[in-house]
């Protein structure tokens, strides 16, 4: 898996480019573990640039782990994501 100080390098780069959306994409990956790394990746990134969009397409998650996902300081728009519509959220 790819380290946290290399996705903070890549969008920083990215974002120098002067690119906005950042999209976060992987298989099905429903370790914990992952879950809590993109949290905190997502929650980094956000902190130091305020003014980005994050699209995360994790598959399919438990309940719990959209729930996760969707806490305001982490990522402010869950509600496109298909598999959480249907879980009601």
């Amino acid at each position: 898996m790819i380290k946290f100080a290399e996705v903070m390098d890549i969008i920083e780069h990215i974002y120098q480019k002067n690119r906005r959306v950042f999209l976060f994409q992987s298989g099905e990956n429903k370790s914990q573990s992952y879950i809590d790394f993109v949290c905190k990746c997502v929650s980094n990134i956000k902190q130091k640039f305020n003014d980005v969009t994050i699209i995360l397409c994790l598959g399919n998650l438990s309940y719990n782990q959209y729930r996760q996902l969707r806490v305001p300081a982490v990522v402010n728009r869950m509600s496109s994501i298909s598999g959480f519509r249907q879980m009601g959220g």
